[in-house]
């Protein structure tokens, strides 16, 4: 775990981050004509959505209700999915981010009951075949980016350095580059959890906040 000596951002803050972030980047990519500034802001929220989630997945009392609660919360975000960013029902085209954390936990699950790291690759790369074969929301990348994230978690200069070489290596031309920036965050955390009150409301933030961008799509074009 990430511990720094100088954390000034527990979990709590770093999802408050991660999603403004993401309503940012969806606010423009649904009603601005996909806004290139608010695409680059949007960039930091998966790695923080990432690093989060593997914290959460070495401190959950039980990693079976927690899958089946990130199960949960994918079916029930794909449609605001598809209406909050494409405005039409995309089933088979692409699927939400949701999914992608689901596959990636899932992912974890199996790659901790063995200790061979060459099993763990095999493991990771069934999943990021899934993951591409259903398109889910960054595809294969997502699921290498949660992995590099499982994997080092102890050292953040050697979890920085591989996920920067493995953005630039795989999204090189594209604006996923400037989400290296998410670890001026990262870095900071404190290993605490901050409040707890707020437990489903980032689970319930991700598809209400797509509705309402449909809604709000519906009202001004």
């Amino acid at each position: 775990m990430i511990n720094s000596a100088i954390g000034k951002f527990d979990a709590f803050s770093l999802k408050i981050i991660a999603l403004l972030a993401m309503l940012i980047d969806h606010l423009g990519y649904s009603l601005f004509e996909e806004n290139i500034v608010c695409d680059i802001i949007g960039r930091i929220a998966f790695p923080i959505f990432s690093f989060l989630i593997v914290e959460s997945f070495f401190y959950t009392r039980d990693r079976k209700k927690f899958i089946a609660r990130l199960a949960i919360f994918a079916l029930i975000s794909e449609i605001p999915f598809d209406l909050g960013l494409y405005h039409v029902l995309v089933f088979v085209a692409h699927q939400n981010v949701m999914i992608t954390l689901l596959i990636a936990v899932i992912m974890m699950y199996f790659a901790e009951k063995t200790q061979n790291m060459f099993v763990k690759y095999l493991i990771a790369a069934a999943f990021c075949a899934l993951a591409w074969l259903i398109k889910c929301d960054y595809s294969y990348y997502g699921i290498i980016v949660i992995f590099i994230f499982y994997i080092l978690r102890n050292s953040i200069i050697t979890l920085f350095t591989t996920y920067s070489l493995a953005t630039i290596a795989i999204r090189w031309g594209t604006t996923q580059v400037y989400s290296i920036a998410s670890f001026a965050f990262i870095a900071l955390y404190n290993g605490k959890p901050g409040t707890k009150k707020f437990k489903y409301f980032f689970y319930l933030f991700y598809p209400v906040h797509l509705i309402v961008i449909y809604i709000i799509f519906r009202i001004i074009k």
